[in-house]
């Protein structure tokens, strides 16, 4: 079995009201650079897991909004929750979805 990295970029991000909002969640907002959180998170991960293996895990209320930042991501590596859950549930489906991938 290969190693994957799981991004979870569903949440609402609360605490970073008023710049988060249901439009434009935290993941998604450019705080530091000109990339999102979650495309920084992704470069991050260069060179030490191939794009092939890296997860995001979203939600469908979401799943836009991500799949448009990550224009140039495998698209299949976006994996939209049928609806919001918590952690645990989007670690389980993330690691179905790699078991039965692998």
């Amino acid at each position: 079995m290969e190693i994957y990295a799981l991004i979870l970029a569903g949440g609402s991000g609360e605490r970073f009201w008023p710049l988060s909002r249901r439009a434009l969640p935290k993941q998604l907002l450019r705080l530091v650079s000109s990339c999102s959180l979650l495309e920084a998170t992704i470069a991050r991960l260069n060179g030490v897991i191939p794009p092939a293996r890296i997860l995001v895990l979203t939600n469908v209320d979401q799943e836009k909004g991500v799949r448009e930042v990550l224009k140039n991501f495998p698209e299949c590596n976006v994996i939209a929750e049928p609806s919001k859950r918590d952690t645990a549930a989007a670690v389980a489906l993330g690691a179905a979805w790699v078991a039965a991938r692998d």
